[in-house]
């Protein structure tokens, strides 16, 4: 958290700023593709470089993208999605096993509790400080960005910045009226991930699918495509020559 926390007011130019950004999710997929070619020695260059990006911006899913990535080149097979489901309800059974045997949260804090709670949680926090404060209409906060308010009003602390996606990006934003506006920006992103994911492998699609999943839950539309490069990433999808990896 102190190098997430440093990260912030590094002086640098804003086409850095998102290519940085950009390159947390760029590079998993760059590694899923060399391991897919079985281009070792690449490989592990780029797991070296997703280590230096870590130390460099502190963020823990810079990581954890890197460890889905090689987690899926082990154990993916062309049914995969069949046993998504199985997957996250054993990961929930394993989180109370963790608490009744060792008395430890890891696995319910970084997984379960991450990923369907706090999004859940936030939402509330969203819906309230709109009820209270009107839609902000992209203005921000007093000058702020409405993250810092939202974490300084709910849990007391400024530092925290309080992401959170889907409802609560267009809810805060522009009121009711966002219920119909981002659906349909929604459907014509997906189109367009639709279409830049038409030539590469199954595996690889399973693999940025999490990524643009996870990007756009904790974070709002308009900065989950720039500042998080996922633009960058559906445009080098698009442009990378998959014919010879494709699955048949």
């Amino acid at each position: 958290y102190e190098i997430r926390f440093e990260a912030r007011d590094y002086d640098m130019p804003t086409i850095l700023k998102y290519l940085r950004g950009a390159s947390s999710n760029i590079l998993p997929v760059a590694l899923a593709y060399a391991l897919s070619r079985k281009k070792y020695a690449f490989s592990i260059l780029l797991v070296f470089v997703i280590f230096l990006s870590f130390s460099t911006n502190g963020m823990k899913s810079t990581l954890f993208k890197m460890i889905i990535c090689i987690f899926l080149f082990l154990l993916y097979k062309v049914d995969f999605k069949k046993y998504l489901g199985i997957a996250f309800l054993s990961l929930a059974v394993l989180s109370l096993l963790e608490w009744i045997a060792l008395g430890t949260n890891v696995l319910s804090t970084v997984i379960v509790r991450r990923v369907l709670m706090i999004p859940q949680v936030l939402d509330s926090f969203y819906y309230d400080f709109t009820l209270n404060n009107g839609p902000l209409y992209y203005g921000g906060y007093h000058g702020e960005d409405v993250s810092f308010a939202i974490g300084a009003q709910y849990w007391s602390n400024g530092e925290i910045r309080a992401n959170n996606g889907f409802f609560s990006d267009f809810y805060i934003n522009i009121g009711f009226i966002g219920c119909i506006i981002y659906p349909l920006l929604y459907v014509i992103f997906f189109k367009y991930c639709e279409a830049a994911f038409g030539k590469s492998n199954r595996q690889i699609v399973m693999f940025v699918a999490i990524i643009v999943i996870y990007t756009l839950m904790g974070s709002s539309f308009t900065t989950s495509l720039l500042t998080h490069g996922l633009f960058l990433l559906l445009v080098t999808m698009y442009v990378t020559p998959w014919e010879n990896n494709k699955e048949q």
